[in-house]
């Protein structure tokens, strides 16, 4: 297949971004440990938010090819903006309606069969 980036290093940069990304994550993510152990002190830790900011501007432009890139297709999820017809709000639109009618539907149930028989109980 053949790359959507310009070229191949800039896709190699891509992916070298998302490589230090996914480690300052982890390091965001487990504070407490990069801290204590001295991989991290606390007058860097602003630096690594900073950083982690930096990275996601710097991929945010290939945001949409990276998940593609990983993601299942649209289609195959059974998305709303998975289609090809050109129609996706439209589309959106059906499905909002369509989804406030089988909710009403649903609310209603629950409503009848678990709520309204405590509201009577108390009123006793």
């Amino acid at each position: 297949t053949q790359s959507t980036w310009a070229n191949d290093s800039e896709e190699r940069r891509i992916m070298d971004i998302l490589c230090l990304l996914n480690v300052l994550i982890d390091i965001r993510t487990n504070l407490d440990v990069a801290l204590l152990s001295g991989v991290l002190s606390k007058e860097n830790v602003p630096d690594l938010h900073a950083k982690i900011v930096e990275c996601y501007k710097i991929i945010r432009p290939s945001a949409i090819q990276i998940v593609d890139s990983v993601a299942l297709p649209d289609f195959f999820l059974g998305s709303t903006i998975g289609s090809y017809s050109g129609f996706v709000y439209d589309k959106l639109m059906q499905y909002a309606k369509k989804g406030d009618q089988e909710n009403e539907e649903m609310a209603s149930e629950c409503f009848k069969h678990y709520i309204k028989p405590i509201i009577s109980k108390s009123k006793l």
